[in-house]
């Protein structure tokens, strides 16, 4: 019976050797992992990694509108020379746009009656006249942003029908930069699943790869409305713009990850 006794000892040291490495990956370094058993000589272990960064926003945006004002909304038609007078003025604003292709676009104009509710809760019928310009820039865009806000606002001042009205910027990350930080987040995902094989490896004496990785969520923070200013055309003065500066958001990759051992 000496060699059942053997056997035994054996299976019951082998048994604290892996529940040794299993309760340091599992219990010790915290790791939220599943195992699955694959053929009788294989492991597969799937575990969820997140990774996160802080970035600042580059970038800012906003779209500019320019409409009917009070006057024009109290018409109840309009003649040849003021549908002329407003498409003098769209004209001119459309190239400013073209002008300034490197941070703004649109353009797109219409001109047309429009019913809208009264005090009284009646409806009445108008006219109405609206083009929009879409602007994004970076700091170092600034100033070209300020000119081309300004000579929109002096065109408008010239049209007794037209006002024209900035929301509040918003700050965000141009496509470009995000291309870059979620590559960086996926690289870094990519190198600690590296590590966590040959970790597996090493202390489970066996072969390890990683066998699929999922992104199934990448986190952009959304745009951040940074000041509540708006600007009318009945200013005399040159509008300046002071950027306020962005906070700092989070970014954040998960990743699900899958090694196989055998």
């Amino acid at each position: 019976m000496f060699w059942v006794k053997s056997i035994s000892i054996a299976v019951v040291l082998l048994a604290l050797f892996v529940g040794g490495i299993l309760f340091d990956i599992f219990v010790v370094k915290k790791m939220p992992v599943s195992l699955h058993s694959g053929n009788k000589d294989s492991l597969k272990i799937s575990q969820q990694i997140k990774v996160n960064k802080m970035v600042t926003p580059t970038s800012f945006r906003v779209r500019i509108a320019i409409r009917g004002n009070m006057k024009l909304r109290l018409l109840t038609t309009i003649n040849e020379v003021e549908r002329q007078q407003i498409m003098t003025t769209f004209n001119t604003i459309i190239a400013l746009i073209k002008e300034n292709s490197s941070i703004c676009s649109g353009g797109e104009n219409s001109i047309g009656p429009e019913e809208y509710w009264e005090n009284n809760g009646k409806t009445k019928q108008g006219y109405n006249a609206i083009i929009q310009a879409r602007c994004e820039f970076n700091e170092s865009q600034k100033d070209t942003y300020i000119t081309f806000l300004n000579k929109v606002i002096v065109a408008t001042q010239a049209n007794d029908l037209l006002a024209v009205s900035v929301p509040p910027l918003e700050s965000f990350v141009p496509e470009k930069e995000r291309a870059k930080y979620t590559g960086e987040l996926k690289d870094s995902i990519i190198q600690q699943a590296k590590d966590m094989s040959q970790y597996y490896a090493k202390n489970l004496s066996t072969t390890c790869k990683i066998s699929k990785i999922d992104f199934p969520y990448v986190h952009f923070p959304m745009s951040m409305v940074l000041n509540a200013k708006s600007v009318v055309a009945d200013s005399d003065t040159r509008i300046d713009v002071k950027l306020p500066v962005p906070e700092e958001q989070e970014v954040r990759i998960d990743a699900n990850v899958e090694i196989s051992c055998e």
